[in-house]
């Protein structure tokens, strides 16, 4: 209960009240917010496949957006948006000596720079609810993938496990607005089938901490299998489906 008032909490905290602006600019906003979505997904994609080259690349259409695009934010929020562009340059920066601990860390950081500046643009909390189960999710795996979980105090693992549980029960019962996917019908239905794999990826991992029926090497394996599946869901949202499959096929032949 702790944890689901804290995501309740941390959604809240990061809810945008808009400004009212002209209806056009709204719709422009929608499309920027949308955009803005997309890189930052992406980047987070990136961080997860160490792709150092399309990671800046991405960052720096984030930073162009911010700079660039008067219709993403309310006026008047300089401060804010210059605060957000130097955490992504500080990832850019350190792309290629920090590791991926360093640059989810700042990535969430940027996130939560984003969330607290006003907009018009309608928020798509399924997006929220994801950033909030990624969190969890990497934290929790990264504890069963250390040699040294034997070190570990076992209930305080647990209790992470916990937390990851509480943010996969509300992240479960949501699904991406039509324009995080592009309005596009077969990303959605190839998101349900691999989303699927992602709640038995993370049930099983779940379960197995919880109620302790594996020894360590099973636990990493599944940790590493749940990782694995996160990644394929990321893939689902941000690439087209069609590209994707033409991909597969050419790798097939």
């Amino acid at each position: 209960m702790k944890n689901l008032i804290f995501a309740v909490g941390y959604l809240f905290i990061m809810m945008s009240f808009g400004c009212d602006r002209e209806i056009n600019n709204v719709d422009l906003s929608e499309d920027s917010y949308t955009a803005l979505h997309k890189h930052i997904l992406t980047a987070e994609l990136n961080m997860y496949q160490n792709d150092i080259g399309d990671l800046e690349s991405n960052l720096n259409k984030v930073i162009e957006l911010l700079k660039d695009d008067k219709n993403l934010f309310c006026p008047f929020q300089n401060a804010k948006i210059n605060e957000a562009i130097v955490v992504s340059q500080n990832i850019i920066d350190k792309s290629t000596i920090a590791g991926l601990d360093y640059q989810l860390d700042q990535l969430r950081l940027f996130k939560r720079h984003i969330y607290n500046m006003d907009t018009d643009s309608e928020i798509d909390f399924f997006v929220l609810y994801l950033w909030h189960y990624e969190e969890q999710m990497y934290h929790s795996t990264k504890g069963a993938i250390d040699p040294k979980l034997d070190l570990y105090e076992w209930e305080e693992f647990v209790d992470e496990v916990s937390c990851l549980s509480e943010s996969w029960d509300i992240l479960n019962h949501h699904y991406p607005a039509p324009r995080t996917l592009d309005y596009d019908q077969l990303k959605y239905k190839n998101q349900v089938v691999v989303k699927e794999e992602l709640k038995k990826a993370t049930l099983a991992f779940t379960t197995l901490v919880t109620y302790g029926q594996a020894d360590q090497n099973v636990v990493r394996y599944s940790a590493e299998y749940l990782r694995k599946k996160y990644i394929e869901y990321l893939e689902v949202l941000i690439n087209d489906p069609m590209e994707q499959y033409a991909s597969n096929q050419s790798r097939v032949n």
